[in-house]
C-alpha cells in the first residue's frame, strides 16, 4: 500500500515568484520560483513521519518505508507541487509589494488584482480557494464603496 501525504510549510518571505531579466521566446520576462524548506519544516515533517510510523507498527498494521528507501521501478515518483503564490504581493509599502491592502496596484488608479498572487507569502499545499473567495468578496465590498 502506498501512503502519500502533503505537508504545509510555515510562511517564509523568500519563498516567492519574481521576474528575471532573462526573456522567453516572446520577449516576456521569465519567472523565477524560489522555494526552500526551513530546518523547522523539515523537522516537523520528520517528526510526523516518526509518530505515524510508530502508531502504524503499534497497531500491528505494518511498517512504513519512506520513499527514499525504495530503489528501481518500485520507487514512487514525485506527484505534486505546491501552489506557488506571491507574485504580486500585497504590502502597504510599494517597495515591498505590488498591490496595497485593497488589492490596488501601487501607482495606478483603477487596476486591482484578486488572486493568490497577492498573498504576502505562500507556497502552500492546502488548496487556497476559500481564502481566495474571501479575498474576492472583500475586494467586491471595497469596490462597491468607492
Amino acid at each position: 500500500m502506498e501512503l502519500w501525504a502533503a505537508c504545509e510549510q510555515t510562511p517564509h518571505r523568500d519563498n516567492r515568484l519574481t521576474l528575471m531579466n532573462d526573456r522567453d521566446w516572446l520577449g516576456r520576462k521569465k519567472l523565477r520560483f524560489d522555494h526552500c524548506w526551513s530546518e523547522a519544516d523539515r523537522q516537523n515533517v520528520q517528526r510526523s513521519i516518526e509518530i505515524f510510523s510508530a502508531e502504524l507498527e503499534a497497531a500491528g498494521l505494518g511498517r512504513l518505508r519512506q520513499w527514499y528507501q525504495w530503489q528501481g521501478s518500485s520507487r514512487p515518483r514525485f506527484a505534486g507541487l505546491h501552489h506557488p503564490m506571491g507574485g504580486t504581493r500585497m504590502h502597504v509599502d510599494p517597495r515591498l509589494g505590488v498591490v496595497d491592502e485593497n488589492c490596488l496596484v501601487h501607482g495606478l488608479s483603477n487596476v486591482y488584482v484578486a488572486g493568490s498572487s497577492v498573498f504576502p507569502t505562500a507556497n502552500g499545499y492546502a488548496n487556497p480557494t476559500l481564502t481566495l473567495l474571501a479575498l474576492a468578496m472583500r475586494l467586491a465590498d471595497h469596490l462597491k464603496e468607492i
